[in-house]
């Protein structure tokens, strides 16, 4: 079974707490990796929102048991990276974290992978490239250094569900991990037939539902089949 990301936190069905941090701990109690967007602000801080119109929450974050943190670089400030990295590793969150952003902020994973590299401290950041077609992942795929060196692949669906078992199929062959993000977070109906055929094969599914489904892929006729389909 794949890992399941809550986006921005458990927050469902109140939408004012993405990316608050009592929604981030809630997922993280719940059993989920946890997605959120992280930008640089003067100062040097660090605040979880969406975009620059809505509330800014503090990056805090409690050691971590076994969840999964994947930051999503919106926009920075200069020592950004220097302090993200810092942050991660005196949370312990440095060995559990993913890093991604949009492709014209590639620039900003290389620093933070540059960063842990001469630091020394011998832990390593992982990052994910993204990818929003088929055409892009294979171009990505061809190049020398697979993916432009990350670890994987965060696999955006915003102009439709692409991603299938042959798209999930070319990372692992590849030796990369495969992060599907849910039709749901673009505005469309969850694809229930896509997550229970081949998203499991995924390494994980960025979902706003993870609390459905966590229940669907166990397979509960009861769920894949609801009187209500309240989640749309």
């Amino acid at each position: 079974m794949p890992r399941l990301i809550s986006h921005r936190g458990a927050w469902w069905p109140r939408r004012d707490l993405q990316n608050h941090p009592a929604s981030v701990m809630a997922a993280l109690s719940a059993g989920y990796g946890i997605e959120v967007d992280v930008w640089g602000v003067r100062d040097q801080r660090l605040v979880l929102r969406h975009d620059e119109s809505s509330a800014a929450h503090e990056l805090t974050l409690a050691t971590p048991a076994s969840g999964q943190l994947f930051l999503h670089l919106k926009a920075a400030q200069n020592g950004m990276m220097e302090h993200l990295v810092n942050t991660l590793r005196l949370r312990g969150w440095l060995e559990h974290a993913y890093l991604f952003c949009s492709p014209s902020n590639d620039g900003l994973l290389v620093e933070a992978k540059d960063l842990v590299r001469r630091s020394g401290i011998g832990e390593r950041l992982r990052t994910l490239a993204t990818v929003d077609s088929l055409d892009g992942l294979n171009a990505l795929l061809d190049q020398p250094d697979s993916l432009g060196g990350a670890d994987g692949a965060w696999l955006e669906q915003s102009d439709g569900d692409w991603v299938d078992s042959d798209a999930i199929y070319f990372l692992h062959e590849a030796g990369k991990s495969a992060w599907v993000v849910s039709s749901e977070l673009h505005g469309r109906p969850l694809n229930l037939g896509l997550a229970v055929g081949c998203w499991q094969e995924a390494d994980g599914i960025c979902t706003d539902y993870p609390h459905l489904l966590a229940r669907v892929l166990d397979r509960d006729d009861s769920v894949v089949h609801p009187k209500e389909p309240w989640w749309e």
